[in-house]
């Protein structure tokens, strides 16, 4: 089944409203998923780390909100067509891996440019409390 929907969702078109933001790296899917509208389908954002909501510091879920609106605003946006394109399974199970791209710009790269998100490449993550 994980292979099949693989093959399925490699890349896609989804449109404002399709989507629910869990935090700043992940997104979940909630229509236009093709023949899978039932399954739950959320996507770790690839290549970046962002804070987390529930993060050790006040700082920390101060910039995971802002780091959600900002993902939110976004992807929830009509004028925005918003694509995404999977390349695998999470380690963690439950979610895929992949880019999402908003009007053709890599979401991971706005984030970064706004420091939302710092790259993250499966090494040890940095802390966001300073």
């Amino acid at each position: 089944m994980k292979k099949y929907l693989f093959l399925l969702l490699l890349s896609t078109n989804v449109y404002a409203g399709d989507f629910r933001v869990v935090d700043g790296d992940t997104i979940a899917i909630l229509k236009n998923k093709p023949d899978l509208s039932s399954f739950p389908l959320s996507i770790r954002i690839l290549n970046i780390d962002t804070p987390e909501i529930k993060g050790k510091c006040e700082s920390e879920k101060a910039k995971a909100q802002e780091a959600k609106l900002f993902v939110e605003g976004l992807i929830n946006n009509p004028k925005n067509k918003v694509t995404y394109k999977i390349s695998g399974w999470d380690k963690y199970g439950g979610r895929v891996l992949g880019n999402v791209f908003v009007n053709g710009k890599n979401l991971s790269e706005l984030m970064i440019a706004k420091g939302l998100a710092k790259k993250y490449h499966g090494e040890k993550k940095s802390s966001w409390c300073d």
